[in-house]
């Protein structure tokens, strides 16, 4: 779970970057590095990782997944209209739909890069007792 948190919180870090700090196409609380920004940062979005990936159905069906993953989706954007409506966030060029389009492949990712990090973990442990 720490790696898929810390995975998750580079894209998210990558995509600020770029889109906060370098277009200008939204931002948290005031232009500019704000020292407020680092409780979302290092507290909601782990915390909505680990929620994610705990519940999510592995095991399940693909229509299964895919529900799940729409939910998470639509769960995720009315989040950020929350969060723009309180001022927690903003948008200068940024639209709601855009995230609402990002949001399912972004969520897609984090189980699948979870899955190949068990399957690493579970390689490298029968190597290992094997030795």
């Amino acid at each position: 779970m720490y790696i898929s948190i810390l995975f998750s919180r580079a894209i998210q870090s990558i995509s600020d970057i770029y889109l906060d700090l370098g277009l200008n196409l939204y931002g948290y609380f005031a232009p500019g590095v704000e020292w407020l920004t680092l409780i979302p940062v290092f507290g909601l979005y782990p915390a909505f990782t680990i929620i994610y990936l705990n519940y999510f159905p592995f095991k399940s069906s693909l229509l299964k997944k895919c529900i799940y993953i729409i939910l998470y989706s639509i769960c995720a954007t009315i989040f950020e209209w929350l969060s723009v409506k309180s001022g927690y966030f903003y948008y200068n060029h940024w639209k709601l739909w855009y995230s609402a389009i990002i949001y399912p492949g972004l969520l897609i990712i984090l189980p699948f890069n979870l899955y190949i990090l068990r399957r690493i973990i579970k390689l490298e442990y029968h190597i290992s007792n094997k030795k």
